[in-house]
């Protein structure tokens, strides 16, 4: 089951590539956002926290593993 979400990820990744360049090619314009403002609010009003207490430790390593440090 694992390997098989891992292949859907890559999978999924590679159309949102496909589409984004399609639509690019229609006058479409995508922004790329600096996430790390964004973070950081969440950071301050203790959102991560929340979720990492809600989460438990293991879940939240593993989350960590794929987004990097959240809090």
């Amino acid at each position: 089951m694992n390997e098989a979400a891992v292949k859907q990820r890559t999978d999924v990744e590679k159309l949102n590539g496909e589409l984004a360049g399609n639509l690019g090619t229609k006058g479409v314009q995508f922004t790329k956002v600096d996430r790390a403002p964004f973070q950081e609010k969440l950071r301050q009003a203790g959102f991560y926290g929340e979720w990492k207490r809600r989460m438990g430790d293991e879940a939240w390593s593993l989350l960590e593993a794929t987004t990097g440090k959240l809090a």
